[in-house]
């Protein structure tokens, strides 16, 4: 029996890594992060050695998952965005991204929530990406940059609560839209500009199978 080669074996372990979060997800989603390990073990099909050889822990399994959720819908967004010019239509569009999880990653969604609910994952972790966005649309002079920082981490709660509650009580997501309307004077784009970005038309959203 040959050997692989090093580059044939760490592809295989990559792989084999993706498939434990998948199910960890999977797990999480349909049981919550208090399932056991034997449950995450079993669902993955592999020993619980296994797990615990490539995350060291149960929880390290879980949060492992949840940074492997939130990275997986970040690459998704910035496919979308990537595709969008103007910069306010960017800035826009990403908190009506977020707030449709539920409908987009419904799988990703109930994880994030119930690792959220549980500790595992704060959602102003991902909003780091959001602040840093809009500090650039400040320095270019797109948007306010008086007390930026603060008035991001406002937008941002928002959003997530929002996104919570189209989760747990399956809203409306133009309900959403209408959140993104009044948080975004918060950055000092006008009501007027706020409700036209809020309520443009999407592009086509196809629901992931994550």
């Amino acid at each position: 029996m040959t050997t692989p080669k090093p580059g044939r074996k760490d592809a295989y372990m990559l792989r084999a890594r993706a498939r434990y979060l998948r199910a960890a997800e999977e797990v999480i989603a349909t049981t919550g992060p208090d399932a056991t390990i034997e449950q995450f073990a079993l669902h993955a099909d592999v020993a619980i050695a296994t797990l615990y050889k490539h995350f060291g822990s149960k929880e390290g399994l879980i949060k492992a998952a949840m940074l492997d959720a939130a990275q997986k819908w970040e690459a998704w967004q910035f496919e979308v965005l990537s595709h969008v010019t103007d910069p306010l239509e960017q800035l826009a569009l990403g908190l009506r991204l977020a707030i449709r999880i539920r409908t987009t990653h419904p799988t990703l969604a109930v994880v994030m929530l119930r690792g959220r609910a549980a500790g595992y994952f704060d959602p102003r972790e991902m909003g780091l990406t959001f602040t840093a966005y809009a500090r650039a649309l400040a320095d270019a002079g797109v948007i306010s940059g008086d007390d930026l920082e603060l008035r991001c981490q406002s937008v941002v709660s928002a959003v997530a609560a929002e996104g919570a509650r189209q989760i747990l009580s399956d809203a409306d997501p133009a309900d959403g839209d209408k959140v993104v309307e009044l948080v975004l004077p918060l950055l000092g784009i006008t009501p007027a500009k706020a409700k036209a970005l809020a309520h443009s038309a999407l592009p086509e959203l196809v629901a992931s199978a994550s």
